[in-house]
């Protein structure tokens, strides 16, 4: 009999019983960290399997029970919370904690209503995810992913909440599994599985074509949708492939996949960059090659293939793809450096910076046990594919630091490009800049010395009319150990650069001038006001 709290005494004892790690970990991604499991999501959230138990040390919550954390951290209330965990149609893994063995209960998808609409969901996903509308629209007209609704009571008032729908179906099209994702961008975000749902079951977008031997294997849907939007920007046929979803890193749903795709023969893997799906990736790799496979992996370049997708098709896709320093609230130490010390037009300076060329950043480093702030001007690559950053302080005329910021594909900053048989090479920024605003010349700035000569090449293949290269290097030089003599000899790096090339040059017939000894200060006070605009 039902009392007055809402539930009854059975009721209540048999919530008391569902595993709190059972229920988590059919709900949230999670990975495995030695004996404990923690949340993909919320990492500081850990699970503690031996005692079914769970603690969130960043908000300091301990968890005994299911009941606690539906409560506590999925904003539940008791009586739904104890209602839902006791119903007839039960399926979470029960634990007898009085003799330590569990039974794991049939159940039956509950999927969530949907909207009236996917106004919503096509908003979140391709705005805010910046994934190609054409794949949402063949994603929800193929009923693989729609916009569920669910309301709340709070007070006198009832809140509506939308949240995209992602399904995994079997072999004649049943819904088997689905997983939710809140189409919020702002504070808290729910990401579940649904009650009911069969992980064995993925979430897949198949081919528009017969007999595909190809699938593309992400953590995610999201991931899915990203990855073949990624291919379209490629101009790839995304439609010749499979993509299948893990639903987090376990590979069952890969298993099912494959025993009912049997002309499947290359899998590629496209996990996170985090470092547990690098573990999960190398037992993958092993597994599947030995069952016959061809494996390939192909890895972000940030954390994710959606954090690519949204870097490249965003505005802001240098700082992202790059991971440069963020930008100070202005730019006048950068102004006032390259004007006052190295002679720039302020004019020149300014446009540099409105082309989003350069701009000043703001880090805090620490030293002697005291905090400084230093100010840094950041030089940014014509193709957006390369950083320099320079500090705007120097120590006995010299500069305190220089630091790249590179994207991996990328070893050269090319300031300027021309129609000239000349490059000019550097490994200084600001003398690449001066340099370039008195000759009609290419200018390209190599801060990664030992792929400098990579750097020419690539330069070179993609502009065969070089005939002539200058190098305008400064002298460097470092100490190498002698073993007969136990004394360091200081070795001149930059003359084995200049040979370097030098050979690379006869072997090419290009010309190689040694620019090295001369004062590379190119701003002239005379030419100074002639020089009013450059070409970046």
């Amino acid at each position: 009999m039902e009392n007055k709290k809402g539930y009854t005494k059975e009721q209540y004892e048999k919530a008391k019983q569902v595993s709190l790690v059972g229920y988590i970990t059919s709900r949230y991604e999670n990975f495995k960290d030695g004996n404990t499991i923690k949340l993909k999501e919320h990492d500081s959230f850990v699970l503690f399997p031996q005692t079914d138990t769970a603690y969130w040390f960043s908000q300091k919550i301990y968890f005994k029970t299911t009941i606690d954390f539906m409560v506590q951290f999925e904003n539940s209330s008791i009586i739904s919370s104890i209602i839902e965990l006791s119903g007839d149609n039960t399926n979470y893994e029960y634990i007898d904690k009085k003799l330590k063995k569990t039974a794991v209960l049939e159940k039956e998808i509950r999927l969530p209503n949907k909207d009236i609409d996917n106004k919503k969901l096509f908003a979140y996903l391709t705005k805010s995810r910046g994934i190609d509308t054409n794949i949402v629209k063949f994603l929800v007209e193929s009923g693989d992913i729609y916009q569920s609704e669910y309301k709340v009571k709070k007070g006198d008032k009832e809140l509506s909440f939308s949240n995209c729908v992602f399904v995994g179906k079997d072999s004649v099209g049943n819904i088997k599994y689905a997983s939710q994702r809140s189409t919020n961008t702002k504070g808290s975000v729910y990401k579940a599985d649904v009650y009911g749902s069969n992980k064995s079951f993925p979430f897949v977008m198949k081919s528009s074509q017969q007999d595909v031997n190809w699938v593309n294997i992400c953590e995610s849907p999201i991931d899915c949708m990203s990855y073949a939007s990624l291919d379209i920007l490629k101009k790839e046929d995304y439609t010749s492939v499979d993509y299948l979803s893990l639903g987090g890193l376990s590979d069952k749903s890969l298993e099912r996949y494959l025993d009912n795709n049997k002309n499947i023969s290359t899998l590629n893997f496209c996990l996170d960059s985090d470092v547990s799906a690098k573990k999960v990736l190398v037992s993958f790799k092993e597994k599947y090659q030995n069952l016959g496979y061809t494996v390939l992996t192909d890895y972000p370049k940030l954390k994710d293939f959606n954090e690519d997708l949204i870097a490249i098709k965003t505005e802001d896709k240098i700082n992202n793809l790059l991971n440069l320093p963020r930008q100070d609230i202005n730019n006048e130490k950068v102004i006032s450096y390259l004007t006052k010390e190295k002679g720039f037009e302020k004019d020149i300076v300014e446009k540099l910076i409105k082309d989003k060329k350069i701009y000043q950043s703001k880090n805090n480093i620490e030293r002697n046990d005291k905090k400084y702030t230093v100010s840094s001007c950041v030089f940014i690559n014509n193709d957006k594919t390369y950083g320099i950053e320079m500090s705007l302080y120097s120590k006995d005329g010299k500069t305190e630091y220089m630091k790249e910021h590179a994207n991996p594909e990328k070893v050269s900053y090319i300031l300027n490009k021309a129609d000239s048989s000349m490059l000019a090479v550097f490994n200084n920024p600001v003398k690449s800049i001066e340099y370039s605003l008195q000759n009609k010349e290419n200018v390209l700035t190599v801060m990664n010395m030992k792929n400098i000569e990579n750097s020419i090449i690539d330069f070179i293949n993609k502009n065969h009319e070089i005939n002539n290269i200058k190098i305008c290097i400064d002298d460097l030089s470092f100490k190498k150990l002698n073993t007969e003599t136990k004394e360091y000899d200081v070795i001149n790096y930059s003359e084995l650069i200049y040979k370097k090339i030098e050979r690379f040059g006869k072997n090419n017939d290009i010309t190689v001038e040694d620019k090295r000894n001369q004062d590379n200060n190119f701003l002239q006070s005379e030419t100074k006001t002639t020089t009013k605009t450059i070409k970046m």
